[in-house]
């Protein structure tokens, strides 16, 4: 999945505006609005979630960080996932739906370690996404393609 970047008008939304039903959950949340993305760039889209009922979607800022940030910042330009996401629902805390690698999205355990930003998620992403980078770069086929034909 891939998505571009809006221009936010001023008095934009921001996360501090949204009545959360979880105050830690907010917390937690409001310390990952410092994002920093520019403006009609490209960004792909490694996990969405929704809290809330606000979607969130985990993208890598411009600063090398991965980030959840809400969907209306974006614009999406392909849809497709990959073969390998899962997807839990009702997890509870707010959580209502992750998809995503199951590394981040079996559980409500392995998706707040990855809002946490705790060492095994994050390691588990950023390894995720250099195989990804490595099967690319070297002429093949990302896993969610293998066995797949255009169509």
């Amino acid at each position: 999945m891939k998505v571009v970047a809006k221009t936010m008008p001023l008095g934009k939304k921001s996360i501090d505006t949204i009545n959360f039903t979880s105050s830690t959950m907010k917390q937690i949340l409001v310390g990952m609005d410092n994002y920093h993305l520019c403006d009609g760039a490209e960004y792909a889209v490694h996990a969405m979630s929704v809290f809330d009922g606000v979607t969130f979607l985990l993208v890598i800022d411009d600063t090398d960080t991965a980030a959840f940030v809400p969907c209306w910042r974006f614009d999406v330009v392909d849809s497709s996932v990959p073969l390998d996401w899962v997807c839990s629902v009702n997890l509870g805390g707010g959580v209502d739906l992750v998809v995503g690698p199951s590394f981040m999205a079996k559980d409500l355990d392995s998706y707040m370690s990855m809002v946490d930003r705790a060492y095994e998620s994050i390691s588990a992403f950023w390894d995720r996404i250099e195989k990804r980078e490595r099967v690319t770069e070297g002429g093949g086929v990302p896993a969610e393609r293998k066995g797949t034909t255009k169509t």
